[in-house]
């Protein structure tokens, strides 16, 4: 029998997504569990923010207990808040909050790396930052100057084009400058 694709999301039970052009279907539910724990993976690891002590099993944990809904709430964790959590002491909770405060100081094309925009690895992300040094700028620059960067194809200018301009994530900018951290090249700020 021909296989099905499935409708709905496993995790949260949305509807599911195909993009044209594409053979798989996604859920773009962005208060999905499923898409909440990868955007937290990837946001630690190593070639995003680089939150040693931050894997799988404790995003699973920080999410089933109600203390993050985006990555931005990672910078509001307490000591205590995660030391309550299921065989977390607090010395684990003590390097976890300083390894999420050193994260702070990561340049800005991991941070953008770290967003997870869709098609924009670390090499993209370096480009970016490079002829975009702030995130103001490349939130108001135009489709075609995005895609008029060498190296920066019609799909990933598309992809960045379109989500700096979705408010949900023009407010997780906002909150995790609040907290911080810093989405503009290091040259621009001097």
């Amino acid at each position: 029998a021909p296989y099905q694709m499935p409708t709905c999301c496993p995790e949260c039970s949305s509807t599911l997504v195909r993009p044209e052009d594409e053979a798989v279907t996604r859920c773009v539910n962005s208060s999905c569990p499923a898409i909440l724990r990868g955007s937290i993976i990837h946001w630690a690891s190593r070639n995003a923010l680089d939150i040693r002590g931050l894997g799988e099993r404790i995003a699973i944990l920080l999410i089933e207990n109600n203390l993050v809904s985006s990555v931005a709430d990672l910078y509001s964790l307490t000591v205590e808040q995660i030391a309550g959590l299921e065989r977390m002491g607090s010395k684990s909770a003590e390097n976890l909050v300083r390894a999420i405060a050193k994260s702070k100081n990561k340049t800005y094309d991991r941070l953008l790396y770290g967003l997870g925009i869709r098609y924009v690895g670390s090499v993209n992300a370096k480009i970016l930052a490079d002829n975009f040094p702030s995130i103001e700028k490349l939130s108001q620059a135009s489709f075609e100057s995005i895609e008029a960067v060498y190296g920066i194809g019609e799909e990933i200018a598309q992809s960045v084009f379109e989500w700096v301009r979705i408010r949900a994530n023009q407010n997780l900018i906002e909150q995790l400058q609040a907290s911080g951290l810093k989405f503009y090249s290091m040259a621009t700020a001097e």
